[in-house]
């Protein structure tokens, strides 16, 4: 029978971790060790002997009582495997969480399918684009809607440059929308700092950036690995919403990128308005589960529900 190593952070080879992920078909950025050092320091991991099934555990610890939590900026994560991951594999892996996690809510990728029925499961939503094909195929397929709003960016003489400090991009953002989401706090947008940072000296993560009369007004953050490119960060303003920058950027990094073994990852959203958007060029919806478990002592079971009515409120 495969033996299971629960392995702490100082414990796991780096090198045999990343080639893993590099030659797993369900391999993504989110998993690879040096991301996980940035999103959560401290993860540590069950592993098989030869590290050819590998899966983080993304661990917090509050009031003596360790749990699993996603990290920020990780969409999925889970079991990955250079092999087939048959159900009976992925039960072996859950199963074999510690019990000393207490409560657990991770999020496993979109090829982790046969959970234990244990476990409560969430069901969340993301949208992919294949680029392989001609730009003119791929634009067929975008909405009524988005192509007007693609020539409305263009009419109103929006300008695109890929050279855009990851500060002016955050930045954009905290001065947007980030006032009204309580759930990134400081650590999160220095997290996300030290992400597009490390991406852009790997040569793995680009920004694009939509200006018009000089003025910043709507940014994007993509990067690549294992064949995706994730559109992982997004900022915009009302002259950039107004102006539908957001539109001509994505839709500028498909005509960039098409053609090529490439998959642009939209990361989501269950958010309708949201996934309206991404739908709008030709995406197609994919589905991966959160699983939870709750075994947290009462009382502080009770303040991590207030903590978390109070957090998503």
């Amino acid at each position: 029978m495969m033996k299971i190593s629960h392995l702490v952070n100082s414990e796991i080879d780096k090198v045999k971790w990343d080639e893993c992920i590099r030659n797993a078909p369900n391999g993504n950025v989110y998993a690879y060790s040096w991301y996980l050092d940035i999103v959560s320091k401290n993860w540590c991991a069950l592993v098989t002997d030869d590290y050819s099934n590998v899966f983080p555990l993304t661990w917090r610890k509050k009031v003596s009582v360790k749990y699993l939590c996603q990290p920020p900026f990780s969409q999925q994560l889970g079991l990955f495997s250079r092999d087939f991951i048959t159900p009976d594999l992925l039960n072996n892996f859950i199963n074999n969480i510690p019990k000393e996690y207490k409560l657990i809510e991770i999020n496993l990728n979109k090829l982790n399918i046969e959970i234990p029925a244990h476990f409560t499961l969430h069901t969340n939503t993301t949208y992919e684009l294949d680029l392989a094909y001609p730009y003119s195929d791929i634009k067929n397929g975008f909405s009524d809607n988005t192509k007007r709003n693609i020539k409305k960016a263009i009419s109103n003489n929006v300008c695109l440059s890929n050279v855009v400090k990851p500060d002016d991009m955050i930045n954009l953002f905290r001065s947007n929308r980030g006032r009204h989401i309580a759930t990134l706090q400081e650590k999160d947008y220095k997290i996300l700092q030290k992400l597009i940072n490390l991406s852009l000296l790997k040569k793995c993560g680009t920004i694009w950036g939509a200006y018009n009369n000089n003025e910043l007004c709507a940014a994007a953050f993509f990067i690549e690995a294992n064949g995706k490119a994730v559109f992982l960060f997004s900022a915009l303003n009302d002259k950039g919403r107004d102006n539908s920058a957001m539109f001509y950027i994505v839709d500028n990094f498909i005509r960039l990128n098409t053609e090529k073994p490439l998959v642009l990852d939209f990361e989501g959203s269950n958010d309708e308005n949201i996934a309206r958007f991404y739908k709008g060029f030709g995406s197609k919806k994919y589905s991966y589960f959160q699983i939870n478990s709750n075994n947290l002592p009462y009382l502080v079971n009770h303040f991590h529900k207030i903590y978390k009515r109070l957090k998503y409120s």
